[in-house]
């Protein structure tokens, strides 16, 4: 209990009236009081529950007083901040986006942030692997930029650990290449989306994916479909009802 709801409480109990009207008046007076506190405090916590809702998978960027880069952190589910910062990644800041490169054994993963509504807040928009010739360390037949916000038309969306993806309306094809935990928000089969695995691990159809996979579930519910890649991996795909799971919405590329 605070000491402010300690004090109101204490001034309570010590209060004594002879005319039995005051007291009365005083007794309205405190739940009033109460009251107020108590939906303040309620207020507070749902307004930063909401904050950390609104910024949860997104990312800040801190810069010296010359505004060169200095770091980059994710919100984590609980509003807080983890340093996402690589090593081996360099990071360019040009005309309000940011360009981090990390440096692979196959090439480069070039990523793009962006703070479009310039709240503070960037979200991931695209993310492009370029290859080395002749690389041996991966094998991905999806060279080109990915990116991993939907809209209204057929997107190619990249996913990522731990963030729900959303492909908006069209034919959207959701893409699995790292070791991730990921969710697809919106599985739509009549629109045409998809689950592609292009992992660079030479797979080469479902049949040899299916040998990878140690557990299945669905929820009847919330129609969603939960599939566990030996505890490697994960994929949960929400919006997809029991008639359409199949291996029909799935394409393997590598």
């Amino acid at each position: 209990m605070s000491d402010e709801l300690e004090d109101l409480e204490s001034e309570y109990d010590e209060h004594e009236y002879e005319d039995e009207s005051d007291d009365d008046s005083y007794d309205d007076a405190y739940d009033d009081s109460y009251d107020s506190y108590d939906d303040s405090d309620h207020d507070s916590e749902d307004s930063h529950h909401d904050m950390d809702d609104e910024n949860e998978g997104g990312y800040s960027i801190t810069f010296d007083e010359l505004g060169n880069f200095v770091a980059l952190y994710e919100y984590e589910d609980d509003g807080s901040l983890e340093n996402e910062t690589e090593d081996d990644s360099t990071y360019v800041f040009i005309d309000g986006l940011l360009y981090e490169t990390e440096v692979e054994d196959y090439g480069v993963e070039i990523s793009i942030y962006s703070d479009a509504d310039n709240d503070g807040v960037y979200e991931k928009i695209s993310s492009e692997y370029s290859l080395n010739e002749g690389a041996t360390g991966s094998d991905f037949v999806l060279t080109g930029s990915l990116g991993v916000l939907g809209s209204d038309n057929d997107d190619w969306i990249l996913m990522s650990d731990f963030v729900e993806s959303e492909g908006g309306s069209g034919a959207d094809s959701f893409i699995m290449r790292d070791l991730t935990e990921s969710t697809v928000k919106d599985f739509n089969v009549e629109e045409g989306d998809k689950i592609v695995f292009d992992t660079g691990f030479g797979l080469s159809d479902v049949d040899e994916l299916a040998q990878y996979v140690s557990e299945l579930a669905y929820d009847s519910v919330t129609q969603t479909l939960t599939v566990d890649f030996n505890g490697l991996a994960s994929l949960e795909i929400v919006g997809i009802a029991d008639f359409q799971i199949s291996w029909d919405i799935v394409d393997v590329l590598s």
